[in-house]
């Protein structure tokens, strides 16, 4: 089980869990990655940590969407609350992670 709801993924410990982002720049439209460019997509139990407990990296951004897929082992991780956010890299950039919302991991009850 999983859901989305005012910038908060909610997800339960040890499932699957996909959702789509879509990138806009600062006028709105959307955003397509250049050559080289990558969109990273991190979750950390704080926004300053320097390591993520979630990583995956998105190179092609479909109409400026995304789909984010995280495996059984990625939700596999204590329970509680985190933060993800992204960062877009690239051969001349390396923007800096940007906190968007909570990442909340549930137990399951079943």
């Amino acid at each position: 089980m999983q859901y989305v709801r005012n910038n908060r993924i909610y997800t339960v410990k040890g499932n699957n869990c996909k959702f789509d982002v879509t990138v806009t720049d600062e006028s709105g439209t959307a955003y397509v990655l250049a050559d080289g460019e990558s969109l990273i997509f991190a979750v950390k139990k704080k926004a300053d940590d320097t390591t993520a407990v979630i990583t995956k990296t998105v190179s092609s951004l479909a109409s400026g969407t995304a789909t984010i897929e995280l495996s059984t082992t990625d939700t596999a991780i204590e329970s509680g609350f985190y933060v993800y956010g992204f960062a877009i890299t690239g051969t001349d950039k390396k923007d800096s992670f940007v906190p968007v919302g909570d990442f909340i991991v549930m137990v399951g009850v079943v």
